[in-house]
């Protein structure tokens, strides 16, 4: 998931919830349908958050994973004979 599509996505969700509670409870304060509405709506962008973090902790890990292998030659980017290893 990409930063602008999470950010759209929470302003998605803000309208979303803003409009449910707007919506349902002026007209008809004891219906409890609207609360099982937010709180699907709320359960649906927690579960998007949780997939969020876990992509971005693995790509820290992924990073991380990469530098450890390679700090060797972050440390000393040159060969022996002077060329640069990093670049083909």
């Amino acid at each position: 998931m990409k930063a602008k599509e999470y950010v759209d996505g929470m302003s998605a969700y803000r309208d979303d919830r803003v409009s449910i509670e707007l919506g349902r409870t002026l007209p008809r304060v004891n219906v409890h349908d609207f609360f099982r509405a937010l709180d699907d709506l709320d359960w649906r962008q927690f579960d998007l958050m949780r997939q969020a973090i876990v992509a971005t902790r693995g790509h820290y890990a992924a990073i991380h994973d990469h530098v450890t292998k390679n700090w060797q030659i972050i440390l000393d980017p040159r060969d022996d004979d002077g060329g640069n290893v990093l670049v083909n």
